[in-house]
């Protein structure tokens, strides 16, 4: 029979220990909390499942009984998720940060408060909950500036700055350049004690910032920079990040064979996970061949052998266990020797962090083959980390994944990796959490690209606006999240209207094209606001407009936007880069199918073929739309000769389209060392 018809006694004593507790408090008597780590986790878990919010939530703004749930490692995807339903159905969660800001208040600055303030304030980055996590993280920093300055002091400053800096990228991206000063300053600091650690994931995240302000060249030289520091001995999830980041630089720079190195070998990664026999026998028999292979001389070996030996000794003994105290110690021992030379004494979820944001900056410079290379390394190692327990920052590399896909072309193949990623997200944190609702934009706008031709927008329109009711019941009006959902539903709602042709539609089509001008407009004033006018995320907003204007045969105003979207994109990315050839094509349908300009039509489309091809090859999809446009300007000029070539390239193009190749990732992923390398082929 299966456990759920007959449930282990453990589950039994658990189930009446809740239902005694919220019922009568005799269990309350018994001081639950005397209960070890583990077992009083699952009491929570329990009292969670059976809906006693209200007591867990009181519990959970106690700082000692969190502290002790955050030492629970293995099971953070369980602590993410009854945080987060507590987020949703009580408010005493939110007491945390203000218990945390008295607790530090109350007494001398100490080790232990920062060491917890850095472990929650990365719990709340880790769930998305920015603004705990920066209130957190600077007192944080406060506490560091307090006490005597020492080497261990200024490295646990960094580490504060490590993780607030990647928050306020993706919530007050404006704050994020004066934390990277400031991590710049603690580092000359090191210098001058000749103690820098390894920096990848520092410079990684310096790389997500500059992607996510479209300053693509620093974004691509600092994940460059990022991979140069990158090796086996980081933590799995930075280096999946690293090579996700890394690929997507190379993307947006179109360096495709670079791309697709490092996105194959982040999927091959992240689709793996450890499997480990819990017995402790087992774990016997690893200590004494991490002893053989620390002896050796496989000393990167033995340290991940020592590491697994230990992670089944706690699992069974959890801590108080003097076999558990030997595992420390020789594992501790191994580490030393590993590290003597380099100083790397980051956890390895650094590789995965390092590799996924030099893939993001490879995308947007256009590097696409260096782009794939990483993200694939980052993908293959959060498979192997996150993927069986279903933890958000697999979603997070999926996330990665789908960014490259999309802009490499696989369309199809982009949409279903973003469907799994929200659903992972969605298990985790359910509905009202950011994570999901970026999940949601996102999704929203590969389905709109997919459905681009077909005109069936239902499901991008319900995740667009799914992801625009969380971010409002959750940030500021103006935030700039809230402007890039506002921005793919207006391009959505365009769609929609251009689709209603009928007479009895027109007031329908009307009000559809005045709103997607008023979500456009406040996402242009908030990317100005934001990031200035000479930015290519300001450039992209006009060019909307432009294409808006267009729909609305306003076409005066349409050719101004998409005048200025070319100015600013080559200005800042050059005169062949992949997003001048949209702007460039988007100005040469205005001129072809409503201002009859078929000369200066002919010029613009033959531009935008040029950059497609020499950028994505003659399968791109969005040749398409460049040889219709072309074929009518050549009916429209009575060119018969130039027809007749254009529609045999357009049947061509059909034909490579239908035997077009499926990315796929391996599912062994490649040596670290022998990725990097050929990362700098590449280059």
């Amino acid at each position: 029979m299966s456990s759920d018809q007959f449930p282990s006694l453990y589950c039994l004593c658990l189930k009446i220990a809740v239902v005694d507790c919220a019922n009568s408090c005799k269990f309350c008597k018994k001081e639950f909390r005397l209960l070890p780590d583990n077992v009083l986790f699952d009491f929570y878990n329990k009292m969670c499942l059976e809906k006693r919010l209200c007591l867990l939530g009181l519990e959970f703004s106690n700082l000692d009984v969190f502290k002790r749930m955050l030492r629970i490692k293995h099971k953070r995807r369980e602590l993410l998720k009854m945080f987060q339903i507590l987020t949703v159905h009580c408010s005493n969660v939110t007491e945390l940060v203000s218990n945390y800001l008295k607790y530090i208040n109350f007494d001398e600055p100490s080790v232990e408060m920062i060491d917890f303030g850095l472990r929650l304030g990365g719990f709340f980055k880790e769930g998305g909950w920015y603004l705990s996590s920066i209130q957190i993280l600077k007192a944080v920093e406060d506490l560091c500036k307090k006490m005597e300055c020492s080497v261990p002091l200024l490295l646990k400053l960094l580490d504060c700055y490590y993780k607030r800096i990647y928050v306020e990228c993706y919530y007050c991206i404006t704050n994020a350049e004066e934390t990277m000063n400031s991590m710049l300053l603690v580092l000359k600091q090191l210098e001058q004690q000749n103690a820098v650690p390894n920096l990848s994931g520092v410079y990684a995240n310096f790389a997500t910032m500059y992607f996510l302000k479209s300053e693509y060249e620093q974004a691509y030289n600092w994940s460059q920079k990022a991979l140069r520091l990158l090796n086996e001995d980081l933590p799995k999830r930075i280096i999946i990040d690293v090579l996700s980041q890394a690929s997507k630089s190379c993307v947006v720079k179109r360096h495709f064979a670079q791309a697709e190195l490092l996105i194959k070998q982040a999927m091959s990664l992240a689709s793996q996970a450890y499997v480990i026999d819990k017995h402790p026998r087992y774990s016997d028999t690893l200590m004494d061949y991490g002893f053989f292979l620390l002896n050796s001389d496989f000393i990167q070996e033995s340290v991940k052998v020592y590491e697994r030996a230990l992670s089944i000794r706690k699992e069974v003994f959890e801590k108080y266990n003097i076999l558990v105290a030997i595992g420390h110690e020789d594992l501790a021992y191994a580490q030393y020797v590993n590290e003597y030379s380099s100083g790397q004494f980051y956890s390895p979820r650094i590789i995965i962090d390092v590799l996924s944001q030099a893939s993001k900056s490879c995308v947007v410079k256009r590097h696409f083959a260096q782009a794939e290379l990483l993200i694939k390394q980052a993908m293959s190692l959060a498979s192997q980390a996150y993927v069986i327990d279903k933890h958000p920052r697999y979603s997070d590399t999926l996330m990665d994944y789908g960014f490259f896909l999309l802009n490499s072309d696989f369309i199809q193949e982009s949409v279903k990796v973003y469907e799994r990623a929200l659903s992972i997200r969605k298990e985790v944190f359910e509905k009202y959490n950011i994570l999901v609702a970026i999940g949601h934009e996102d999704l929203a706008y590969a389905q709109y690209v997919n459905e681009y031709s077909s005109g069936q927008f239902y499901s991008p329109r319900e995740n667009a606006e799914r992801a625009m009711r969380i971010m409002e019941k959750l940030l500021p009006r103006d935030h700039l999240l809230l402007a890039s959902a506002k921005r793919v539903k207006a391009l959505i709602l365009e769609e929609i209207a251009l689709d209603m042709r009928e007479a009895s539609s027109h007031q329908a089509q009307t009000d559809y094209l005045k709103e997607s001008e008023s979500l456009h407009q406040a996402a242009l004033e908030i990317s100005r606001r934001s990031f200035g006018e000479r930015n290519v995320q300001t450039a992209k907003h006009y060019g909307n407009l432009g294409r808006l204007y267009q729909t609305m045969t306003q076409y005066k105003e349409a050719e101004q936007m998409h005048l200025k979207a070319i100015s600013i994109k080559e200005e800042l990315l050059g005169p062949n880069d992949y997003e001048v050839g949209l702007s460039v094509g988007h100005l040469a349908s205005l001129y072809n199918y409503h201002m009859k300009r078929y000369h200066d039509a002919e010029k613009l489309y033959l531009r935008s073929i040029d950059i497609s091809l020499r950028l994505f090859g003659d399968a791109y999809s969005g040749l398409e739309y460049d040889y219709r446009g072309i074929i009518h300007v050549y009916t429209e000029l009575d060119d018969f000769d130039n027809m007749a070539i254009y529609s045999i390239k357009m049947r061509e193009w059909r034909e490579r389209r239908e035997t077009q190749k499926t990315f796929k990732y391996p599912d062994k992923p490649e040596n670290l060392t022998i990725v990097i390398s050929k990362f700098f082929d590449l280059c």
